[in-house]
């Protein structure tokens, strides 16, 4: 019950951000990650240190069909209104948020697991990031934050 409150809230947080966005047509925004001069804080984010809890732990979960599956759909509901479909921090939350969500599917390369899973289970609201991404620990397991990790891995490659 609590998980569907929770996905109820962050439902209702993202259609709020996106009544922001006003009426402008989608075809004429440019996705915040591509904005130059932007955002020119994220790579400096990305070098933060990863916290001793998560240092070093690798996936477990093997990137079969079922895995990524479920990775999909977790990463569809939750995280697409941000990162966007695709991973590229294009969502139609992403236009009215400070800094702009991360083009996952592009630092996904970079990142390892443990920073993934770490940025996933914690989110954005301590420094450095200071972002809007909501922590998922407490409405994923862990097995479900390795499938959509497994999941973004995927539209690396895409």
């Amino acid at each position: 019950m609590k998980r569907w409150i929770f996905f109820g809230i962050m439902a209702l947080l993202g259609l709020s951000l996106a009544a922001c966005q006003g009426s402008a047509p989608a075809t004429t925004a440019t996705p915040a990650a591509m904005m130059p001069g932007r955002d020119q804080g994220m790579m400096a984010r990305h070098m933060a240190p990863i916290p001793e809890e998560y240092a070093g732990i690798s996936n477990p979960i093997p990137a079969d069909a079922t895995s990524l599956q479920k990775g999909q759909a977790l990463f569809t509901t939750n995280c697409s209104p941000c990162h966007g479909d695709r991973g590229m921090g294009d969502g139609v939350a992403s236009p009215v948020l400070t800094p702009p969500p991360a083009p996952v599917a592009r630092t996904s390369r970079m990142m390892g697991d443990d920073y993934l899973y770490w940025r996933i289970s914690e989110g954005g609201a301590q420094p450095p990031f200071n972002s809007a991404m909501p922590a998922w620990k407490a409405a994923f397991s862990s097995e479900e934050i390795w499938d959509v990790i497994n999941y973004i891995h995927t539209l690396a490659t895409n």
